[in-house]
C-alpha cells in the first residue's frame, strides 16, 4: 500500500503560524466567477467526465473495482456474478475509455502462496474522491484516487470551529486544493466528497442536535462547499466514518483475516467529544433516522450538569477531552490542547495519567450498556485520547468487566486501539464514497 504523503504540516492556532491565507469560500467562488456550475470559467476537465456514463455489466465491473481496488479477472467474475466473457468485454470497454490500468499482485491461493497474478484496476483518469473531517480541534482532508489506495493527506489545527463553521470549511477547502494538486489534479478531477462532523447527522443530512452550536444550525456552509466543488458532497457523522475506516482498512481490516471475521464492531472516538459508530455485517448501522451510535450522550449522572444536547450528565461532559483539558489546566495552566495532555500522560505526568485513566473507566461503564445491547465481537478505540494507548484501553476493559454479563463480555474477542489515528474519519469518508453504489462514474 502506498505511503500517504502529507501535503501540509500542522500549524498552531495563531494567524502567524497559518501556512496559507484562509480565503472564505464565498470569496473564492466570487473570484472564480462561479454560479451554480462550480467550474465555470475553468479550463475543460482534463480527465474522464462522469457524464459520459457507464451502464450494464461495464458499470457493475467498474463499481466492484472502485469498492475493492485492483482485482484479477477471476475475482471480478466471482464478485460481479458475471461470466468471464462478459467481464472481459466490460474490461475492454473500460480500457477503451482509458479507465483501466494493469498491475502484478500477489494472491494467496490454496495451491500456491503469494502466487503472482495480473490484476486490473481503475486508472487515475477515473477521477479522485475526498474525505474531509471537520473536527472540534482540527481539519483533516484526504484526497484519493477512486480506484486505488494512492492518497494524500492535509491537516491543520483550529481554534473553535463550533464558533465559526465557515472558517473550518474555508480551511478544508484550501487543504483539499493542496491535496488534489499533490495527486496531479484539481477540483475538476473530483468525482465526489464526504464531510464528517462531530454531531449526529440524519438520513436527510440534517444536524440532529445542537451540540455544535447555534451557527451550525442556522448556517449550513456545506452548501457553499458543494457549489465550489461542483460535485456531490455527502454529510456524515465523524465517528461513523472512523468506524468504517478502522473496519475496512484499519486495525480490523489489516488483521490476518480482515473485517469478514467481525460480525459486530463498536468504535469509540475519544477526543474533545465522545462519539461512537456501530458496524454490523460490514455496514454502518445508522438506526431509524441515521443518528445511531451517540455513545457520548448516554447519561452517566442524571443530576449532573446540563449538556448542549439537552440531557444531563452525559459521558462527554465527564470523560470528554474538553472536560479533561479544563481539569488538567489547573495543574498545567499553559496547556493548550488535548494532544499536549496525552503527550504528558505518556511521559508519566501523574495528573494527566489520572485524568485519562478516570476517563477510560467512565467510557467503559457507558459502553457496558451498548455491549449488552449489541453483543459485539470487537471494540476499537480511536480519537486523540486513544494515543494514550493501554493507559486508556486497559481502563475501558476493566470497567466493562464490571458492567457486562460474562456471556456478552466473552464474545468480545478484542478491545484495541485503532491504527489510523486522527486520519480515521477522513479516510472513512473516502471508503464510504468507494462503497456508494450511485457514485457518478
Amino acid at each position: 500500500m502506498p505511503v500517504a504523503q502529507h501535503v501540509d504540516v500542522e500549524s498552531g492556532l495563531s494567524d502567524a503560524a497559518t501556512p496559507f491565507q484562509v480565503v472564505p469560500l464565498t470569496e473564492i467562488i466570487s473570484r472564480a466567477r462561479l454560479t451554480h456550475v462550480g467550474t465555470r470559467g475553468l479550463a475543460p476537465r482534463r480527465w474522464w467526465s462522469p457524464q459520459e456514463g457507464l451502464a450494464g455489466p461495464t458499470r457493475r465491473v467498474a463499481d466492484v473495482l472502485r469498492a475493492n481496488g485492483p482485482q484479477t479477472r477471476s475475482e471480478l467474475a466471482h464478485l460481479t456474478h458475471l461470466s468471464r466473457v462478459t467481464v472481459l468485454n466490460a474490461l475492454a470497454e473500460l480500457d477503451a475509455h482509458g479507465l483501466l490500468r494493469k498491475e502484478v499482485v500477489a494472491r494467496q491461493t490454496p495451491s500456491a502462496r503469494g502466487r503472482s497474478a495480473e490484476a486490473v484496476g481503475l486508472s487515475r483518469r477515473a477521477g479522485l474522491v475526498a474525505g474531509i473531517e471537520i473536527g472540534r480541534q482540527r481539519v483533516c482532508v484526504v484526497a484519493q484516487e477512486i480506484g486505488s489506495d494512492e492518497h494524500r493527506v492535509g491537516k491543520q489545527r483550529l481554534g473553535d470551529p463550533n464558533a465559526d463553521p465557515q472558517h473550518a470549511f474555508d480551511v478544508a477547502a484550501r487543504l483539499l486544493e493542496d491535496a488534489l494538486a499533490a495527486l496531479g489534479g484539481d477540483r475538476r478531477s473530483l468525482v465526489c466528497a464526504c464531510v464528517g462532523i462531530s454531531a449526529p447527522v440524519t438520513f436527510d443530512e440534517q444536524i440532529g442536535s445542537q451540540i455544535l452550536g447555534e451557527k451550525w444550525n442556522r448556517d449550513h456552509p456545506i452548501e457553499a462547499l458543494r457549489q465550489w466543488l461542483d460535485c456531490p458532497v455527502l454529510l456524515d457523522n465523524d465517528a461513523n466514518l472512523g468506524a468504517l475506516a478502522e473496519y475496512t482498512i484499519g486495525v480490523i481490516g489489516q488483521s490476518r483475516r480482515g473485517g469478514a471475521h467481525v460480525r459486530c464492531m463498536l468504535y469509540v472516538k475519544a477526543a474533545t467529544g465522545i462519539g461512537g459508530g456501530i458496524i454490523i455485517n460490514g455496514e454502518v448501522f445508522r438506526g431509524a433516522s441515521g443518528t445511531a451510535g451517540e455513545i457520548g450522550h448516554i447519561t452517566l449522572d442524571p443530576s449532573g450538569d446540563p449538556c448542549r444536547c439537552g440531557n444531563r450528565g452525559c459521558v462527554e461532559l465527564i470523560a470528554g477531552g474538553g472536560e479533561l483539558l479544563r481539569l488538567a489546566q489547573k495543574a498545567h495552566p499553559t496547556m493548550k490542547d488535548l494532544s499536549e495532555l496525552v503527550k504528558l500522560a505518556n511521559a508519566k505526568d501523574s495528573v494527566c495519567r489520572r485524568l485519562i485513566a478516570d476517563a477510560g473507566r467512565q467510557i467503559g461503564t457507558a459502553l457496558g450498556a451498548v455491549v449488552g445491547l449489541y453483543n459485539p465481537d470487537a471494540i476499537v478505540i480511536g480519537g486523540t485520547l486513544a494515543e494514550a494507548g493501554e493507559l486508556l484501553v486497559e481502563k475501558i476493559r476493566s470497567a466493562l468487566e464490571d458492567a457486562v454479563m460474562p456471556a456478552a463480555l466473552g464474545a468480545v474477542r478484542e478491545i484495541v486501539k485503532g491504527t489510523l489515528g486522527i486520519e480515521a474519519s477522513a479516510r472513512g469518508g473516502v471508503m464510504r464514497l468507494r462503497r456508494t453504489a450511485d457514485l457518478p462514474l
